[in-house]
């Protein structure tokens, strides 16, 4: 009764004995209250327990736990759904490696199957040692993440989530994006070919129209000369406009950086808008301000097809007034200035409908105004990729009917004094030359026939003797026959494409294997030139080349005073008295006075000076050369200093050196001998030549 908590009746019973029984009670009703606390604990137990359960259970994803001996404490029903094949192996107290090798041999893993120990041994180091979360494929299809962590007491939590859908969606991705790409390939592949095959025939016709613009034409026959040449240009000027487009949509289009001068940049553009402002009526005239510099660091061709677009669409929407280009410097440090050009004019104007979409691409104002005027509606979004890739801003306003506005700004870095000099010695250079003809011979490979007649005709026009192939197999069997200066070489060409013919000429044992290529093609998309050059070629003319590009080219490997292999005189027969006429003055007075007059009389004092700090450095290099038997070094020095020396007048140095040039690319160490005392004599002679032309011409 006392376990029960009823009290006792002790009164017959001795004292100690009834003290016994009421202790005895207290220790028995405090064993029904811990038995009663145990068993709500174990009720807590068990629920805490359940509700645990039921919440891994109730995850949407594959739960596992592994004690500290690896051996599996409990997981949820998703789990062994997701392991189906090894489900009745999952049980609490079985190891992780078990499962996995029962499962393996099972083919429940496709990458274990033929290497399941290999596979084992990974899966359980990575197990053991988790280290972030992987993928993994089931043979159903079905992929996972699987994230494993390690407790305090080393046991392991394992989370299996199923992102099936997750690769489905990537895998979608990826096929669209592959689909992406080759549709962009095949558009690019497209407009390779469209460019390549539009090309082709429009260097013929701008050739022509080039050619017969040299022949004597009354006035009516120019017109149309003129006219058709102009319409061939802009034919070219969309393709153009079609291609960097293109280019730019995929990223791939490239700047080049070189030294300019303002004033030739803005000349070149009036050059071009000159003829149709003049049709016009139309006044169009250039101003650079007063204190901005003109020479400068970047990209003149992408400067001047942006200038060029603005500025001729000005002359195109302008009837009535004129057209006003000015560049002036907003700001302006030592190194670098931040120049404005500016375009006004006094044209139709733009309405504000038209404002927001200007310079989206393909936006063009009307199809009355297109039908007009014509364009593709993407120079001005070309103009503004342009200079925003430049880091430059472009923009415009304008009113109906009183003309439009448009500029745009970019910071460019300055040259340098010395780089200033430097530049107006290659221009003189360049300007010179241009004077002059040329001697050697040139094996012209190309299909076209009217190409074939351009590129003669202006070749033969400068003094160069030129055999024509029109196929790859024509070029080959000529340059076993002959040796060239120079091969220009078609790449589009039917029996052997220029490619295989440069090859071949390369790989044979023949005369030409070190002549010059120069890969002339309609190809023109990014990675083309960088192609032709691995495969042989020395250079890249792209098509449609006009003559300017194309004599520039010639210069460029010729000298004006090359002598053609197949023309030059047999090495024993070789005299350097002949090649040096002594009968010609050290320095031909009237050569320097021409170079000052093409240039600036005031700077050609600089220019000597220049050159003949240039030309010590030579002369001393071609002396360690000739010491050193470096016949490859003395070839190169000499054909560095032949056409400066021409370019200065030192005739005579430059007909030495130019010899010096043919007998170390021969390797007759015989003449270099015996000739290398003159040519250092007849240097040295020259220079005081040049040192007392200036003394005696101080105002030069």
């Amino acid at each position: 009764s006392a376990a029960e908590g009823q009290a006792a009746d002790t009164t017959p019973l001795p004292h100690h004995t009834a003290r016994e029984l009421i202790d005895l009670g207290g220790a028995a009703q405090r064993l029904t209250e811990i038995f009663t606390e145990r068993m709500e604990f174990e009720d807590g137990l068990r629920t805490a327990r359940k509700q645990l359960v039921d919440a891994i259970e109730a995850l949407s994803d594959g739960f596992v736990f592994y004690d500290a001996e690896d051996r599996m404490v409990i997981c949820n029903q998703k789990y062994k759904e997701i392991y189906n094949e090894s489900a009745d192996l999952i049980v609490p107290g079985v190891t992780f490696k078990h499962v996995i090798r029962e499962g393996a041999r099972r083919g429940q893993y496709e990458e274990a199957i033929g290497q399941v120990d290999e596979w084992v041994a990974l899966r359980l180091d990575q197990h053991l040692n988790p280290s972030g979360p992987f993928e993994q494929q089931l043979p159903n299809g079905r992929w996972l993440r699987i994230e494993e962590r390690k407790t305090e007491d080393g046991g392991i939590v394992g989370f299996r989530v199923d992102i099936t859908e997750l690769k489905l969606r990537q895998i979608e991705l990826r096929e669209a994006k592959e689909k992406a790409e080759v549709a962009n390939q095949a558009k690019s592949q497209f407009l390779a070919m469209m460019s390549h095959e539009i090309r082709t025939p429009l260097n013929g016709v701008l050739g022509v129209f080039g050619l017969l613009a040299d022949t004597k034409l009354d006035e009516e026959q120019f017109t149309y000369a003129a006219t058709g040449g102009r319409s061939a240009e802009a034919l070219l000027n969309i393709i153009n406009d079609i291609l960097d487009f293109s280019k730019m949509e995929a990223g791939k289009l490239d700047f080049e950086y070189a030294p300019f001068e303002i004033t030739e940049l803005v000349e070149a553009v009036i050059d071009v808008l000159g003829a149709p402002a003049a049709e016009k009526g139309i006044a169009l005239d250039a101003v650079i301000g007063a204190n901005t510099s003109h020479y400068f660091q970047g990209d003149t061709g992408r400067l001047r097809q942006v200038l060029l677009n603005l500025a001729g669409n000005a002359v195109k929407f302008t009837d009535e007034g004129g057209v006003l280009i000015t560049i002036t410097a907003e700001h302006e440090t030592d190194q670098e200035a931040l120049l404005k050009f500016d375009i006004a004019d006094t044209g139709i104007g733009i309405d504000t409908a038209h404002h927001e979409d200007l310079f989206t691409e393909f936006t063009t104002l009307t199809p009355a105004y297109t039908q007009k005027f014509g364009g593709t509606g993407l120079g001005l979004a070309i103009s503004r990729s342009l200079i925003e890739m430049m880091d430059g801003a472009i923009d415009f306003e304008s009113t109906p009917g009183q003309g439009s506005r448009f500029w745009f700004t970019v910071a460019l870095p300055k040259l340098t004094s010395a780089q200033i000099s430097e530049y107006k010695a290659l221009n003189a250079n360049a300007a010179h030359r241009s004077n002059l003809s040329f001697s050697g011979r040139v094996l012209l490979a190309e299909d076209n026939p009217a190409n074939q007649m351009i590129s003669k005709t202006i070749l033969q026009k400068v003094g160069l003797k030129v055999d024509v192939a029109a196929n790859g197999l024509e070029a080959v069997v000529a340059a076993e026959r002959r040796r060239y200066d120079l091969i220009l070489m078609d790449i589009g060409m039917p029996e052997m494409d220029g490619t295989e013919a440069t090859q071949s000429i390369r790989g044979s044992d023949g005369a030409n294997t070190e002549t010059p290529i120069v890969a002339m093609t309609a190809h023109v998309m990014r990675g083309d030139r960088e192609k032709l050059l691995a495969q042989g070629m020395d250079d890249y003319l792209p098509k449609p080349a006009s003559k300017s590009q194309l004599l520039d080219m010639a210069r460029k490997w010729l000298s004006p005073s090359t002598q053609g292999y197949s023309d030059s005189v047999p090495t024993e027969l070789r005299d350097l008295s002949d090649s040096a006429d002594t009968e010609k003055p050290i320095i031909d007075h009237a050569i320097l006075i021409q170079l000052g007059e093409e240039t600036d009389p005031s700077m050609l004092p600089e220019l000597i000076d220049t050159f003949v700090t240039s030309a010590k450095d030579r002369l001393a290099a071609i002396q360690g050369a000739a010491n050193d038997g470096d016949m490859s070094r003395l070839e190169n020095e000499a054909h560095a200093l032949k056409s400066s020396a021409a370019t200065f007048g030192a005739m005579r140095l430059n007909a030495l050196v130019a010899d010096l040039e043919i007998a170390s690319r021969e390797g007759d160490e015989s003449f270099v001998e015996q000739n290398i005392d003159r040519i250092s004599e007849e240097g040295h002679a020259a220079l005081s030549g040049l040192a007392a032309f200036l003394k005696n011409h101080p105002k030069a």
